[in-house]
């Protein structure tokens, strides 16, 4: 039991250091924001200038009118209004000088600052890009760290020799001693749902959660975590069943499973299967949900985790099961790590991805995604 507890205690660091794992995107969550202030700023004055240039335009247009009517006026006068025809022909001639000082200005400055804006855009994008790339990839990390916690856990316990005796015997105080210790072990667990002993035929033996799920009566022999603990080589590998709902409790969940074998030494026959039934929404929706994503930005922003399919596993659009579907997704998954500029249903949106590297001997091979609408300042 106090072996059960020091490992259940140990194991919670992959939860509990979320926030600590994440917090270093903070620097080029500012750095981005500051761009965002730049290019915001960059356009005003563009406008601005804009702006001012209509105003002299307006201005100078009224000045040639005024050159025009004394030109007029003097040449009525004659000789009288001589002088006051250079003064016109002076006002004429600078009045032509500033409209051509106004397009050449109109041309080559405000030019020059919608190319240092889309500069500076484009900058924005990259960063933003790889800093919610890094997040998508530390998101799978975490993943791929606990699920091996969870390979771990179900390799070990199935060499606890109290399951090989209930699976022997299957007399009532064996099966009793069997729940016992597995519901021992599910306190210390808590991650887990379920812990079920099955037969190599898959009948139900017992389960942790007897008292609360009645599954005496039950065979899992088609489930995908029997067939393919059957097909492992001995009690040193692991089945596994991916995200599905549960019939039984409604939630999300993933089953990892091992056989048992005699004496729980997996070089002797085989005499049953144990399997975990794991919370993956506990998991999974904490992680997409707590991703340090700036707070302005949650509102168009979407974190995913996929599998090779393109099934939907976590979202926090709670869309789990369904198919996530993007352009130029093969090309993007293909990648270990990286993001693309898509246009989607009219909005321009940052696809931004990172794929399962795996940890120590365990790779999920799934996808971590985070999609983000571009705002069109």
């Amino acid at each position: 039991m106090d072996s059960i507890q020091k490992t259940a205690t140990e194991e919670k660091i992959t939860i509990d250091s979320l926030d600590e794992n994440l917090d270093e995107s903070s620097n080029s969550e500012t750095k981005n924001t500051s761009l965002d202030r730049v290019i915001e700023i960059t356009k005003l004055m563009s406008h601005d200038t804009e702006k001012a240039l209509d105003t002299i335009n307006t201005i100078n247009k009224k000045t040639e009118f005024l050159a025009i009517n004394a030109l007029i006026e003097a040449s009525r006068t004659g000789d009288a209004g001589k002088g006051f025809q250079v003064v016109a022909e002076s006002i004429d001639v600078l009045a032509t000088k500033t409209k051509e000082a106004v397009e050449k200005m109109r041309k080559e400055t405000i030019s020059k600052m919608s190319e240092l804006g889309k500069i500076i855009e484009e900058q924005s994008v990259n960063i933003t890009g790889n800093r919610l790339a890094d997040l998508a990839l530390t998101n799978i990390d975490l993943i791929d760290r606990n699920l091996y916690e969870r390979t771990a856990d179900i390799r070990w316990w199935a060499t606890d020799n109290i399951f090989g005796k209930a699976l022997l015997s299957k007399t009532k105080e064996s099966i009793q001693e069997a729940q016992h210790r597995l519901g021992t072990i599910l306190k210390s667990y808590t991650v887990y749902y379920d812990l079920v002993l099955v037969d190599l035929e898959g009948n139900v033996i017992t389960n942790a959660q007897a008292d609360k799920f009645d599954i005496s009566n039950q065979n899992f022999a088609s489930k995908q975590w029997f067939q393919t603990a059957l097909k492992t080589s001995n009690g040193s590998e692991y089945g596994f069943q991916s995200v599905h709902r549960s019939s039984t409790s409604g939630s999300h969940t993933m089953t990892f499973s091992c056989k048992v074998h005699e004496n729980g030494d997996p070089n002797r026959p085989a005499i049953g299967v144990l399997a975990a039934v794991f919370n993956w929404d506990g998991l999974a929706q904490r992680i997409v949900n707590e991703t340090p994503i700036n707070q302005d930005e949650k509102e168009k922003t979407r974190v995913c985790i996929v599998d090779e399919n393109g099934t939907i596993l976590a979202d926090t659009q709670n869309r789990i099961l369904d198919k996530f579907s993007i352009p130029k997704m093969n090309d993007l998954f293909a990648k270990k790590q990286g993001f693309v500029k898509i246009s989607q249903r009219g909005k321009e949106q940052l696809v931004c991805h990172g794929l399962s590297h795996g940890y120590e001997t365990y790779a999920s091979g799934w996808h971590s995604v985070i999609v983000q609408d571009i705002s069109n300042n």
